[in-house]
């Protein structure tokens, strides 16, 4: 097979030569496949090499260990180019941020970046820092972005995702285009940061945001004409769009529905003259504590249902979104209020999205269904300390195989905390980190089984646990089976005692212990 503008010949008998047909070479712009691959992995690669210049200059372990943070690039109009493979929850809500810098401020300078976090904004919830750079070239317009889970950024508990929140101020500080660097350098922000706990590490992070979008903005730069870079995002998001109808055509109308904490989540999937209609009609009000989801988490976890979809290597752009509506009744618990509690949406809620996508398309069982966001965090030696991680658990069954075990699912990417880091930057000490056996659900194919993971304090310190499915299980598809819902206890007063996450005083020598849920089962048993 020969490309299009290319020749072969035979020289010397077995010997054949392959190059560019001199009457008719494919200009640079032109969107030939090799052309389409090679310019969507330049993309990738230079947010994949500025995540990676992150997680080596950051401090905290959330970032530099666990890997909770997102590098991406836009285009003029604040859209999606293309990202590193990251936190899908993240990657999918940057957009609104950067077109919120936009709308307000007009002409953004070479160089120059903000921060925010703010729900109404784009943010996902606060802990969440968005860093924004915008770069000029040539008299083209792009940005650089990266959002980093830090720390502390205040709030009523350490860690900063307080379980009981009612009110988005009770989740910490909040900033929305607070600028960071100008044509001076870099900004002092210490006064926007005072309810940080961990102020110098906050501060350390946010300057290894700022390092990493230098080096993509002057990556992005050096991938030749400034036209050209534009005449590429252009052409990459008309890939995706074109993928994502090429996935939706063989969907048949389909419906899911789910209870959050008592509220409904439903979800109807029709087609109309090659648009995919998402329609939450029927979805519950606002959650009154804090599992309500930012319009940009909903978004989000739609983009990455779709992306999934797609059976071929596309980037992840927000052209995949262009044959969709999507309709969300407001305000309810996927478009809350301004000031509304988030910090359990954006986690929690931005799952159940995903799971009600792919059962209405009848292509995957639920899988855990939550991120199990466990704080811990006080003082040692005088010093604060803060430790937040997201616990994986079992993904849902599907037609073709049984759920992964033990497993970071849908919405989140990030690491578990290695044991040595673990119990050498903190006052914790590891007891147990394994599969939880069986809690995976009945099925032809069964779902995946959750984890067990049980720390202990060596110093005085708070415990909090953000968490849903604990009552019902993961359900399954298909006439599977759900998965175990997860159970958490604490040791404390030497005896284990059932726990709902509430924050909760241990003394050094005490316990907890977080079993996840497992994934849905796939199709009856016919063994049984």
């Amino acid at each position: 097979w020969i490309p299009e503008g290319w020749r072969a010949f035979e020289r010397e008998g077995l010997l054949w030569l392959v190059d560019e047909h001199p009457a008719a070479p494919p200009t640079p712009s032109t969107r030939t496949p090799y052309a389409v691959e090679l310019w969507s992995n330049r993309f990738q690669a230079l947010a994949e090499q500025a995540g990676a210049l992150l997680e080596r200059l950051a401090r905290s372990v959330n970032i530099r260990e666990r890997r909770d943070f997102s590098c991406a690039i836009f285009d003029s109009q604040g859209r999606l180019v293309a990202n590193a493979p990251h936190v899908p929850v993240h990657l999918g809500a940057m957009g609104e941020t950067v077109r919120d810098l936009i709308n307000a401020l007009g002409d953004l300078p070479n160089g120059h970046a903000w921060v925010s976090n703010d729900p109404d904004a784009g943010g996902s919830h606060l802990p969440d820092l968005t860093v924004v750079t915008a770069v000029v070239a040539d008299g083209e317009r792009w940005f650089v972005a990266n959002r980093a889970h830090h720390a502390d950024v205040g709030g009523l508990t350490p860690g900063s995702m307080p379980p009981n929140s009612r009110h988005l101020s009770d989740e910490g500080i909040i900033l929305r285009r607070v600028p960071l660097v100008d044509a001076e350098g870099l900004r002092d922000l210490r006064p926007h940061l005072v309810q940080c706990r961990e102020l110098e590490t906050v501060i350390a992070d946010l300057e290894a945001q700022v390092a990493a979008n230098a080096y993509a903005a002057q990556a992005l730069v050096g991938l030749g004409p400034a036209p050209l870079i534009s005449t590429w995002m252009a052409h990459l998001r008309d890939v995706a769009a074109d993928a994502v109808r090429d996935a939706i055509e063989p969907l048949n109308a389909g419906s899911a529905e789910d209870t959050l904490d008592g509220i409904p989540l439903r979800l109807s999937l029709t087609k109309q003259e090659g648009i995919l209609r998402v329609d939450f009609a029927g979805s519950g009000p606002m959650h009154q504590g804090n599992l309500n989801a930012p319009s940009a988490v909903v978004r989000a976890a739609l983009l990455y249902a779709l992306r999934v979809l797609v059976a071929r290597p596309i980037p992840l752009n927000e052209g995949a979104l262009l044959p969709i509506h999507l309709s969300v009744p407001s305000p309810s618990l996927l478009a809350p209020s301004p000031g509304a509690a988030v910090a359990g949406g954006n986690v929690e809620n931005s799952q159940r999205i995903a799971d009600l996508m792919l059962r209405a398309m009848n292509k995957r069982a639920s899988s855990q269904g939550t991120m199990n966001n466990l704080t811990l965090g006080g003082e040692h030696n005088g010093v604060p300390w803060s430790l937040y991680e997201t616990i994986g658990g079992g993904t849902g069954a599907s037609a073709k195989g049984p759920g992964l075990s033990g497993t970071q699912v849908h919405m989140t990417n990030t690491r578990a905390t290695d044991p040595e880091v673990l119990e050498a930057r903190l006052p914790l000490r590891l007891w147990r980190f394994s599969l939880r056996s069986g809690s995976g659900g009945d099925g032809r194919h069964r779902g995946g089984d959750g984890l067990v993971r049980e720390i202990e304090l060596i110093s005085r310190g708070e415990a909090c646990l953000l968490a849903t499915r604990r009552q019902t299980g993961a359900p399954g598809l298909q006439g599977g089976a759900a998965g175990e819902p997860g159970a958490d206890a604490i040791f404390k007063d030497e005896r284990w005692q059932a726990w709902h996450g509430e924050a909760t005083r241990l003394e050094p020598g005490e316990r907890v212990r977080v079993a996840t849920p497992g994934g849905g089962g796939w199709g009856h048993d016919d063994t049984r």
